[in-house]
């Protein structure tokens, strides 16, 4: 269990939470703060390999729930004075998890499989430039 507290100008650089020699595998955030309006920012970015980037507001009550090896994010510059989140971690099985998010027609499974065991490392390729420019 972890609180964050970001403050004004605050941002994670493109990350994962672990990989998987930790067993860890579910993120989940939930965010906490009060009055947020659209101009404050610090939207959480998930980088949901082969999908375009998107971005998620950290609206109060909200919850992310994602596989913590796999999905590449971020968290944009916050423009808010103060902007709180919760973070969990839960241990299990990465096979949870299907190895491909979507079903993608004349694509074989077996090619499929291997090519998400590397998305990481894909993800980052891919997304090699915004990468740079979280740090």
């Amino acid at each position: 269990v972890k609180v964050a507290l970001i403050r004004r100008g605050g941002s994670f650089p493109v990350h994962t939470d672990t990989d998987p020699s930790t067993g860890r595998s579910l993120s989940v955030t939930i965010y906490l703060t009060e009055g947020r309006k659209e101009a404050d920012a610090g939207e959480l970015r998930v980088y949901e390999f082969p999908f375009p980037p998107r971005d998620i507001a950290p609206v109060l009550g909200r919850m992310v729930l994602f596989s913590s090896c796999h999905l590449l994010h971020r968290v944009m510059p916050s423009l808010a004075e103060e902007r709180y989140c919760l973070s969990l971690m839960f241990y299990g099985v990465q096979d949870h998890f299907p190895s491909l998010p979507v079903d993608i027609p004349g694509l074989d499974s077996e090619l499929g499989a291997r090519v998400m065991k590397q998305k990481r490392t894909l993800g980052h390729l891919i997304y090699s430039e915004e990468c740079v420019r979280s740090i």
